[in-house]
C-alpha cells in the first residue's frame, strides 16, 4: 500500500476517509435464498430498519474507539460565525401562523448580535482595541441575555460571514468591520478622520481599501487611439457587468469624452435625414457594411445600390444607365448619405465620381469637372 503525503490544507474528510479505509477489516457480504417462483415473493414485506442494522458493519478500530467513548470528531480552537447586516436588515425566523405583533416584539427584532456587539463597544473601553473579528477573543455570546459578556475562560476565534462583491453595501461593510475597531453605530463605521460617508464604499475608498481604477482609467483613455467610440462603450458596459471597478463614476467622469466619441454625429445623421425627406426630398443612405446600414431608415450597402463591384479597379465605372431606374432615382434624389465611409475603397468613390459625372451630364453640360456631377453626397465615419 502507497501513502500519500496531505498538505495541511486537505480536508478533515479526507484524512478520516484514509483512516477508516486503512483499518476496516475484513468485508461482510449476506446470501440470501429464495424461491425463483415470482408469486412467493409478492408477499415478502421488506423491514428497512433491520436490514440497516443488519448490514451495518463496524470495524474493530472504529469498535474501540466507541467502547472507550473518544471523540469521533472535534475541532480547536473554537470558532465562532459572526453575522452581520446592513441597518434595519437583520434577519428575523417567524412561522407561518405568527401574529406580526409577536413576531416584533421578539428579542432580536430590538437587538440582533451585530447590534449587540455595538451595544458593548459603547459601554465597555476594552472592548475599543478589538475588530469584529477578534472581539470573541475576549468576548463571549450569552444568547438567553442577548449580550456580549467578557470572557472568563476558553478561547474562541471569530469568523466573519463571506460576502459576494456582488452584494456591494454588505461587501464593503464586511471590509470595514476587517479594519475598524470598537465602532458603537452605523454611522461609525461609515466615519473616517471625523467625516461621515454616505456609503459604506464611499468609506472603503477614503481609507484607501479599494483600488482607485487608475489602471481602468488608462485602458480606456490606450484603447482611444485605436478604437471607435462604440467599441469603448462596449468595452466599459464589459467592466460594469465584470463588477471589478470600485466607483465607476469616477471612471465616467475621466473617460466620457471619449465614451461619447461618434454619438453626436450619429444622432445628426438619424435626425437630418428624415428632416430632409419630411420636406419632400429623396435622401439616400448609404453604408459600408450590411451591419452598419441597420441603423439607417432605409439604407443599402454602397455596392449593392450603385453597382459597384468587390473587386475594383482604378479604371472601372458603375455601370448606370441615364435612362434606367437607378438613373431617374439619382436625378431626383436631394442627398447621398455614405457612412462609414473610410471603410471603403478609393476605388470605389472613384468609379461613383465618374458614373455620377455621366448621369448628370446633361445637366451640367457647361462644367462637366463638377465632382460626382453636382449632387451632394456627406460622408461619414471615424476618420482617425
Amino acid at each position: 500500500m502507497v501513502f500519500h503525503c496531505i498538505e495541511e490544507e486537505t480536508m478533515g474528510s479526507s484524512i478520516k476517509y484514509l483512516f477508516k479505509y486503512i483499518n476496516k477489516g475484513p468485508d461482510r457480504a449476506t446470501v440470501r435464498i429464495v424461491r425463483s417462483n415470482n408469486e412467493s415473493n409478492t408477499n415478502d414485506l421488506v423491514d428497512e430498519i433491520n436490514d440497516y442494522y443488519d448490514c451495518r458493519y463496524v470495524s474493530a478500530c472504529e469498535a474501540s474507539w466507541r467502547i472507550f467513548q473518544y471523540d469521533v470528531h472535534y475541532r480547536y480552537t473554537s470558532v465562532v460565525r459572526l453575522p452581520f447586516h446592513l441597518p434595519v436588515q437583520q434577519q428575523i425566523i417567524y412561522g407561518e401562523d405568527d401574529d406580526i405583533d409577536d413576531v416584533l416584539d421578539k428579542p432580536s427584532v430590538a437587538s440582533s448580535k451585530f447590534t449587540a456587539w455595538m451595544e458593548c463597544n459603547a459601554v465597555n473601553a476594552d472592548a475599543w482595541k478589538l475588530t469584529h473579528v477578534e472581539f470573541t477573543t475576549k468576548f463571549v455570546w450569552q444568547c438567553g441575555d442577548r449580550i456580549w459578556k467578557p470572557r472568563k475562560v476558553g478561547k474562541c476565534i471569530g469568523s466573519i460571514h463571506s460576502v459576494s462583491p456582488n452584494l456591494r453595501e454588505a461587501y464593503f461593510l464586511r471590509i470595514l468591520l476587517n479594519k475598524g475597531k470598537g465602532s458603537k453605530s452605523f454611522e461609525e463605521i461609515c466615519t473616517v478622520n471625523g467625516e461621515e460617508y454616505s456609503s459604506f464604499r464611499d468609506a472603503c475608498y477614503a481609507l484607501g481599501l479599494l483600488d482607485d481604477d487608475k489602471e481602468y482609467i488608462d485602458a480606456l483613455k490606450e484603447a482611444s487611439h485605436s478604437g471607435s467610440g462604440s467599441y469603448l462603450r462596449f468595452l466599459f458596459a464589459t467592466l460594469l457587468m465584470c463588477n471589478s471597478m470600485s466607483k465607476p463614476e469616477v471612471v465616467w467622469e475621466n473617460t466620457w469624452e471619449y465614451l461619447a466619441d461618434g454619438i453626436l454625429y450619429h444622432q445628426r445623421q438619424r435626425f437630418n435625414s428624415p428632416a430632409i425627406r419630411k420636406d419632400g426630398h429623396i435622401v439616400l443612405n448609404v453604408d459600408s457594411s450590411g451591419i452598419a446600414l441597420l441603423l439607417l431608415p432605409g439604407g443599402r450597402t454602397a455596392h449593392s445600390r450603385f453597382i459597384i463591384p468587390f473587386e475594383l479597379t482604378e479604371d472601372y465605372v458603375c455601370k448606370i444607365n441615364q435612362s434606367s431606374d437607378l438613373g431617374s432615382l439619382l436625378r431626383k434624389t436631394s442627398l447621398i448619405i455614405l457612412d462609414e465611409a473610410p471603410m471603403v475603397h478609393k476605388h470605389a468613390f472613384e468609379a461613383l465620381d465618374q458614373s455620377l459625372k455621366d448621369v448628370f451630364k446633361s445637366e451640367n453640360s457647361t462644367n462637366s469637372d463638377i465632382p460626382c456631377g453636382g449632387k451632394g453626397i456627406v460622408f461619414g465615419g471615424d476618420f482617425r
